[in-house]
């Protein structure tokens, strides 16, 4: 099963709001190719945020990117999973999140977009898993 990463509108709205700010700066001094890279920023930052991908396969969990796959996470060894509002960086588009934690070595943060079914779909496969 595939879920797709959330997407915060304010997340996105900060974003594109510094991008604006420096188009606009750009825009001022009138030389319209120094607009291309802020174009393409623009243009890839969508293309990260739609494109973040959480796959549930058999007991392993894997964080990829459109058709890749990704790291690989086992299900089997997870201990707990807890919301969480962390900005620190993760593959993830929103901020409103989920920490899970394997016990050993650091948590993996990720802001799947169904979250209660996301949940449901591990405590399948790990019914030890604490959710709190």
């Amino acid at each position: 099963m595939t879920f797709r990463s959330r997407v915060s509108v304010i997340l996105v709205i900060f974003i594109f709001l510094l991008l604006a700010v420096g188009g606009y700066t750009v825009y001022e001094t009138g030389d319209m190719m120094d607009l291309v890279p802020i174009v393409l920023c623009v243009a890839f930052l969508l293309f990260v945020f739609f494109g973040i991908r959480y796959t549930i396969d058999g007991d392993k969990l894997y964080v990829g990117f459109l058709f890749y796959r990704g790291k690989e996470y086992d299900l089997m060894k997870l201990k707990s999973i807890r919301a969480t509002y962390n900005p620190i960086s993760s593959p993830a588009a929103s901020l409103k999140r989920l920490k899970l934690d394997f016990g050993c070595g650091p948590a993996l943060i990720i802001s799947p977009a169904s979250q209660d079914v996301f949940i449901e779909e591990i405590l399948k496969i790990n019914p030890q898993v604490e959710v709190n």
